[in-house]
């Protein structure tokens, strides 16, 4: 009879499963770190959430949404419009 392996040697053995900081998602085909150039870059534009750190794990979707697009587009800029053009009085008919 074959002794079994402990369960925690049986942990220790499997692949750590990988997790995006933003989503929680563990079923992305590709995760990526953001740290180096990339992190610096980010916060640069003000890309980098309070709760980031260096070096964190995104899915692929996270990285793009808030790292990679906008860092190749620019930060968007909102438009201001004064309240007192847009507002309008809306009069029911009789």
């Amino acid at each position: 009879m074959n002794p079994s392996p402990s369960r925690s040697y049986l942990l220790n053995k499997m692949p750590k499963t990988k997790r995006c900081t933003e989503c929680e998602s563990i079923e992305s085909a590709k995760f990526r770190s953001l740290s180096g150039e990339k992190w610096r870059d980010a916060e640069d534009k003000g890309l980098v959430k309070q709760t980031w750190e260096e070096g964190i794990i995104l899915c692929n979707t996270c990285y793009m949404q808030f790292i990679e697009n906008p860092l190749r587009r620019g930060v968007k800029r909102v438009k201001i419009i004064n309240e007192e053009e847009v507002s309008t009085k809306i009069e029911r008919a009789p």
